[in-house]
């Protein structure tokens, strides 16, 4: 019975049965409107039109566009009250908000190394337009005396990613979009951050409430923070209707120490390193940084974290000026971004557009999304 009862009184359950109330409302609304749908219809029409006349005109993203102005067509009060919503729902303005303010309260923390970027422009190098597209729109900046290397498959990058943090001796920071708490990976990673807590390393953790909505307990940063892990929940699920809700962090992020980072597609659940199989054989990769362009992880997920946690970050405790005593040209260069809800121009996106468009014998894409 005692089960039972903390089920029911769980937030999913909660949250379900409050959003299920409001939809009843909104229903029952529109319901006891009925015996004037004819003059309803020709508003909606007319109060469709002039909203994508105004949509059409604003300057956001043609594919953006072309989305609401087929909503609005076919259902025209619906899509122009979500629309209006959208764009005024508070809760999530704040995120889109305090990202912005923390990014460009830090956007020195990457001016400070545009030795590689100037050297690269005079030189007139072939991807100068990338390289100013992503210091213009983002801050971003090309990093040289870095090594990359690539792991094919989740499998391998896992035990790479639980190698380094054996090996850190300051700090710990991961980002993930799924955790699951009984998963064998998960397990042994946690192990070995409770071992580098106990050694004097600042150990903190950063998951997405939705995507690990049913992989993790209520209780789950709870139960790390009392391990010595700081622990915080991404846009945590609330039990009423917002765009809030649909603010997600799906970045995978590890930095370690400020000289070793990973990122990819993986997940801390089983099924990203095939011993669990869900949907057969499963492919995602990942990469791991070592050198200068490893400060650029750090600002990012340090970022994040100033935003979910509400805390004023010391940078510089964490960030600090790269090494050019050692820099090798001839290992090129890589430039780690990211791209944030705050921005109008979809940067990610323009970035690949570009790539592809610029190609001139293959492009190679490998996604698990295709819609």
């Amino acid at each position: 019975m005692r089960r039972f009862i903390q089920l029911i009184t769980s937030k999913k359950i909660l949250g379900a049965v409050f959003l299920l109330i409001q939809l009843a409302m909104f229903y029952l609304g529109f319901y006891a409107l009925r015996e004037y749908s004819l003059y309803i219809l020709g508003g909606e029409k007319i109060i469709g039109a002039v909203a994508i006349i105004f949509i059409v005109n604003n300057d956001s993203d043609s594919g953006y566009k072309l989305s609401w102005v087929f909503l609005i067509a076919v259902m025209s009060i619906f899509g122009v009250c979500l629309y209006f919503y959208v764009r005024t729902d508070f809760a999530a303005g704040r995120i889109r908000k305090e990202l912005k303010a923390v990014n460009d309260a830090t956007a020195y923390l990457n001016n400070q190394d545009g030795y590689e970027l100037s050297k690269l422009l005079s030189e007139n190098n072939a991807d100068s337009g990338v390289l100013s597209f992503l210091n213009d729109r983002g801050g971003f900046l090309p990093y040289a005396n870095t090594e990359a290397k690539y792991y094919p498959l989740g499998d391998d990058a896992v035990y790479a990613i639980i190698e380094q943090l054996r090996n850190a001796r300051k700090f710990i920071f991961m980002e993930f979009f799924i955790i699951n708490e009984k998963s064998s990976v998960w397990q042994e990673i946690f192990r070995v951050l409770r071992s580098k807590v106990k050694e004097g390393v600042e150990v903190r953790l950063l998951y997405d409430s939705m995507g690990s909505m049913t992989t993790t307990s209520a209780h789950f940063c709870d139960n790390l923070r009392s391990a010595g892990i700081n622990c915080y929940c991404f846009s945590p699920l609330k039990p009423f209707l917002s765009t809030y809700q649909n603010n997600r962090d799906h970045r995978k992020i590890v930095v370690i120490d400020g000289i070793t980072a990973f990122t990819g597609g993986i997940n801390l659940a089983d099924e990203y390193v095939n011993k669990r199989k869900l949907y057969g054989h499963w492919k995602d990769n990942a990469i791991m940084i070592k050198g200068d362009a490893v400060k650029s992880f750090g600002i990012m997920f340090l970022r994040m974290w100033s935003v979910v946690s509400r805390s004023n970050e010391n940078y510089e405790k964490y960030v600090g000026e790269t090494d050019y005593e050692h820099r090798n040209f001839d290992d090129g260069h890589i430039i780690p971004f990211d791209d944030n809800p705050f921005r109008s121009d979809r940067l990610g996106k323009t970035l690949y557009t570009d790539i592809i468009n610029s190609s001139r014998d293959y492009v190679y894409i490998m996604t698990p999304y295709l819609v």
